[in-house]
């Protein structure tokens, strides 16, 4: 089984590697981060992801910035898996949070 965790992002670029960070370092490999860069005007934001080369990390960037709204709509319709999460940039996530969801949903399947 494998989680979607989308992640719009057009903001504290500190912030949001962090939180990339916070899912790297997931107990569970079972996961896809799906990240969409809101034409956010630090290109820093590009070569940081680009230089994590993890096969797992789907990285976009939007041309023209969207807005919050449309970005976070176009960040889930990414998605592809049969369960997912929606990070904020600045959301930290527990080491073991998708391996606790994987077990939540095998133990809940419906």
């Amino acid at each position: 089984m494998i989680i979607d965790i989308a992640l719009p992002f057009h903001g504290n670029v500190q912030l949001f590697k962090k939180t990339v960070l916070s899912v790297l370092a997931q107990t569970s490999d079972s996961w896809r981060l799906l990240i969409l860069n809101d034409a956010h005007p630090d290109k820093e934001v590009d070569f940081w992801v680009t230089k994590l080369n993890d096969k797992r990390i789907i990285y976009q960037r939007n041309e023209n910035n969207l807005g919050p709204s449309l970005n976070y709509s176009k960040c889930v319709e990414m998605t592809s898996a049969n369960h997912c999460i929606i990070l904020g940039a600045d959301d930290i996530m527990c080491e073991d949070y998708v391996e606790k969801m994987i077990i939540a949903i095998q133990s809940y399947p419906n």
